[in-house]
């Protein structure tokens, strides 16, 4: 190994030059950390799930399911919208707050990384099985 400073032979094994002194080895870096990537259920909120999936469903898209029982993410949450509607509607608000419960419940399952209640499917190559067995 040679010297960077002063371009000296040195041995292999060696701490410093033996002509002038330089540390040839050099600490190692401290690691680098990244931050997670964007969309992964790691950085997402379990009671912010809870928050969305309580007003029809939004909880799904934000934990970035593209099918909830088994409709595209947002076709499910515009026909919870008219669901919760008609539900207020016949049932005096009481079905939409078991709704709400219910989704609230499995939004936080699911961004704490349990399966929950309702079957939903992420992307192809995402690794997330959360289907009801």
């Amino acid at each position: 190994m040679f010297c960077p400073r002063c371009g000296a032979p040195n041995p292999e094994d060696a701490a410093y030059c033996g002509n002038c002194g330089v540390a040839l080895v050099s600490p190692a870096p401290a690691p680098i950390t990244l931050p997670a990537a964007a969309g992964s259920s790691d950085d997402r909120s379990p009671l912010m799930a809870s928050v969305l999936n309580a007003l029809f469903g939004l909880g799904y898209v934000y934990l970035g399911y593209r099918k909830v029982l088994g409709l595209p993410a947002p076709l499910f949450v515009a026909l919870m919208v008219v669901v919760y509607f008609l539900a207020g509607i016949l049932t005096d608000g009481l079905l939409c707050v078991i709704l709400s419960v219910v989704f609230a419940i499995d939004g936080h399952q699911k961004a704490s990384g349990l399966k929950g209640y309702v079957s939903a499917e992420t992307g192809p190559g995402e690794a997330r099985d959360t289907q009801i067995h």
